[in-house]
C-alpha cells in the first residue's frame, strides 16, 4: 500500500468514526467557504477540478486496463512495391485472343456446362 493509499483510509476511517454532528458542521463549513469566495475564484477552483478530472481520466495508474505491455515488440512491417510497368503489354497470338475472348473458330461464344465438378465446353 503507498502513501496515498494509506492517507485515504486513514481520512475515511476519521470520516466513518465522526459523529453525525461534526459531519452536519463539516458540510456547513465547506458550503460557506464557498459561498463567500468571490466570483473570479469560484471559477478558479471550478476550472482547476475540471482540470484534474480530465488528467486523472488520461493518467494511467498500476491498476489501469490500458497498461503498455513491456514485453510487446511492434512487428517490423515491409512496404512491397510493384515493378510492374504499365505501359508494357503481353504479347498475344491470334488463337491466343480467341480463346481470351471466349469465342470458338466461327465466331459464336463457347457455352460451358458443369457435370459433376468438371468443367465442360460446349
Amino acid at each position: 500500500m503507498d502513501a496515498n493509499e494509506k492517507k485515504r483510509k486513514r481520512e475515511r476511517d476519521r470520516y466513518a468514526h465522526m459523529s453525525n454532528e461534526k459531519k452536519i458542521e463539516r458540510i456547513k463549513r465547506n458550503r460557506e467557504e464557498y459561498a463567500n469566495m468571490q466570483p473570479e475564484q469560484k471559477a478558479a477552483r471550478i476550472k482547476k477540478i475540471t482540470e484534474n478530472k480530465k488528467f486523472k481520466r488520461r493518467a494511467q495508474t498500476k491498476y489501469s486496463i490500458a497498461l503498455e505491455n513491456p514485453a510487446y515488440t511492434q512487428p517490423d512491417m515491409e512496404v512491397r512495391t510493384s515493378t510492374i510497368d504499365l505501359n508494357q503489354r503481353k504479347h498475344v497470338t491470334p488463337g491466343e485472343r480467341q480463346t481470351l475472348n471466349g469465342d470458338d473458330d466461327r465466331g459464336r461464344p463457347h457455352l460451358q456446362a458443369m457435370i459433376n465438378g468438371n468443367t465442360i465446353i460446349i
